[in-house]
């Protein structure tokens, strides 16, 4: 779990993947115990923050605010069928 010490911000990444079935799961690997899936995708993403806020105010023992930062990299995957040949 994740050190946090009072008056510090601590980045948790969050890893979003899409399903075989079109829905979509989220974890991360800075807290454990935090994966969601839906069908729905933006079932996830409307769960994300509370899941941290509770997971996280439960390991401290403290009420955690957990506040949305927009990435400032992303990764783009493409499988063989998204390739065009030359």
């Amino acid at each position: 779990m994740l050190a946090i010490y009072p008056g510090m911000t601590t980045k948790v990444t969050v890893t979003f993947e899409r399903r075989e079935d079109g829905g979509l799961m989220a974890w991360s690997d800075d807290v454990p115990g935090f994966v969601l899936s839906h069908k729905d995708p933006a079932m996830v993403l409307a769960d994300v923050k509370p899941a941290l806020e509770r997971i996280l105010s439960h390991a401290h023992g403290k009420d955690m605010k957990v506040t949305e930062e927009i990435p400032m990299r992303c990764e783009y995957v493409a499988d063989d069928a998204d390739l065009v040949a030359s």
